[in-house]
């Protein structure tokens, strides 16, 4: 059976949507794969086979900017053409899990880098001695604001420590090597 032209052509263009559609899947299922294992090496292999084709260029490029958006990896962009990306970083599991259903939603080729992608926050530190000592002095100043309130106002304030906190909180100092010791009077230096 001979095909004609436009049949041709109908059945390369849906060859090439399907196409699109399977390197789709290709990519969330690599994404499942490097959330779960933390192993890139399947996604490396991926962009690896597009890098043999130069036709493939356009491709990777957005398939890059999708990765980038959607999986949180990073490339080295100190090469002009796409075919020599290669993926140097990647912000971890916790960024693929965060923005998952996004990514499945959008195929590379429609990605035009939405304001919805969610982007982890820099961690900034902690510092148990601030934040407690914020917290005592909230604390504090509350007591003093509850003299003055009215009873209903009262009753929403709760300023008693159970004693599954105050053993967690033993727990804590325990932790970071610190001993609680109470200085308790004895009797004769109270009657003095």
């Amino acid at each position: 059976m001979k095909l004609s032209l436009s049949q041709i052509q109908n059945q390369a263009i849906l060859g090439l949507a399907k196409s699109r559609e399977r390197m789709h899947q290709a990519l969330i299922l690599t994404l499942i794969h490097i959330e779960k294992h933390g192993d890139r090496n399947a996604l490396h292999n991926l962009i690896d086979g597009l890098k043999k084709d130069k036709a493939n260029a356009n491709v990777l490029s957005r398939i890059s900017v999708w990765l980038t958006d959607f999986a949180g990896m990073k490339f080295d962009d100190d090469h002009k053409s796409p075919t020599y990306k290669s993926i140097i970083g990647w912000q971890g599991s916790d960024f693929i899990r965060s923005n998952f259903e996004q990514a499945k939603k959008t195929p590379y080729w429609n990605h035009k880098k939405p304001a919805s992608v969610k982007t982890l926050p820099v961690f900034a530190g902690f510092d148990l001695d601030k934040n407690l000592s914020a917290l005592i002095a909230q604390s504090k100043d509350m007591i003093e604001k509850e003299k003055a309130m009215l009873p209903d106002e009262k009753a929403k304030v709760h300023l008693e420590v159970s004693d599954v906190t105050f053993k967690a909180l033993l727990e804590l100092l325990d932790m970071i090597g610190l001993e609680l010791v109470l200085n308790e009077q004895d009797d004769t230096q109270e009657a003095a």
